[in-house]
């Protein structure tokens, strides 16, 4: 007769549930990071889910593509001529969707496996909380760049 007080023997772990070593950032934190801190933004979320996986090769390239995409964008948006009248929600709708469905194709699987084991994800808290200060550094930089070119403009006059 078997004692119905004991506990049973069972593994404590689930071994579908795939071990990464930190919680990953969702599409949606992907998309949020990249709405408010640009392509950069979204890169390093991507970067930051490759970590996770191990994966650092792939992190290096999602932070590199992620910076050549982002000069592309502003030497795109700099050379259009104005006669176009090109509204900038075009430059920013067209990052967003690109980030999100390049996340969706590299590491939907992924996010897919810690969805479906009820794994944890990052706060998309924290995912905003990164786009604002890749924003507040993206201003940073470029407000720093145009006061260099202006001063040293006006001194060649």
């Amino acid at each position: 007769m078997t004692d119905i007080y004991t506990t049973p023997n069972s593994e404590l772990i689930d071994s579908e549930t795939p071990a990464f070593e930190a919680p990953l950032f969702k599409l949606v934190g992907i998309g949020l990071a990249t709405a408010f801190g640009s392509v950069i933004a979204g890169g390093y979320l991507m970067a930051r889910n490759y970590k996770s996986m191990g994966e650092h090769r792939n992190a290096r390239s999602a932070i590199i593509y992620s910076a050549v995409g982002f000069v592309a964008i502003m030497l795109l948006a700099a050379f259009i001529p104005e006669s176009w009248n090109v509204s900038n929600t075009v430059f920013t709708v067209t990052q967003i969707i690109v980030m999100v469905q390049l996340a969706k194709r590299y590491q939907g699987a992924a996010l897919d496996a810690v969805k479906t084991s009820n794994g944890s994800f990052q706060s998309n808290w924290k995912a905003f909380g990164i786009s604002l200060l890749f924003l507040l550094f993206i201003g940073v930089v470029v407000f720093g760049v145009v006061f260099a070119a202006a001063y040293f403009t006006s001194w060649s006059m």
